[in-house]
């Protein structure tokens, strides 16, 4: 998708997003210049808000641990939060 448009990547490099790869990730944690930043992973994507249906929550984390070990190793908090109703 982000090859699709012209400037989209570019676009969303300048605001600051980043593959969702482990060291980018950890890298992103790590860094101290010049202050620590946070970042927001959405583990289930695009794809599983598909899934959505009216009166049922379902929650997909059982193969998508990666992201609690970065956190672990990097020593930052991970902040659960939930949106619903769109």
């Amino acid at each position: 998708m982000t090859f699709c448009a012209p400037f989209y990547r570019d676009w969303l490099l300048m605001m600051g997003f980043i593959a969702p790869n482990r060291d980018l990730l950890v890298r992103q944690l790590t860094t101290k210049e010049p202050v620590r930043k946070s970042i927001v992973l959405l583990p289930g994507g695009a794809s599983e808000s598909m899934h959505a249906h009216p009166g049922v929550f379902r929650l997909y984390l059982s193969k998508r641990k990666g992201f609690i070990k970065v956190a672990m190793e990097t020593g930052c908090s991970i902040v659960p939060c939930l949106g619903f109703g769109e």
